[in-house]
């Protein structure tokens, strides 16, 4: 993603050890069209299930994210 400068990476002025990465604002402008894609992908995944079957499958990850 840096190398397509989409994030930089910059040095913490106080402890050069760590390092942030930032969106570029090329990658900014890619927010909204990354968001529709992201909620395109997730209605047609969701739409081969039943709002039973999606309750179960919430339940489930719910749980090994508490137990895990």
């Amino acid at each position: 993603m840096e190398k397509r400068q989409l994030v930089q990476r910059i040095v913490d002025p106080h402890d050069r050890r760590q390092r942030q990465v930032q969106l570029t604002s090329s990658a900014q402008q890619l927010v909204p069209t990354v968001h529709a894609y992201i909620d395109s992908q997730e209605k047609r995944l969701t739409a081969a299930f039943s709002p039973a079957e999606l309750a179960t499958a919430a339940r489930v990850l719910r749980y090994l994210e508490e137990d895990n």
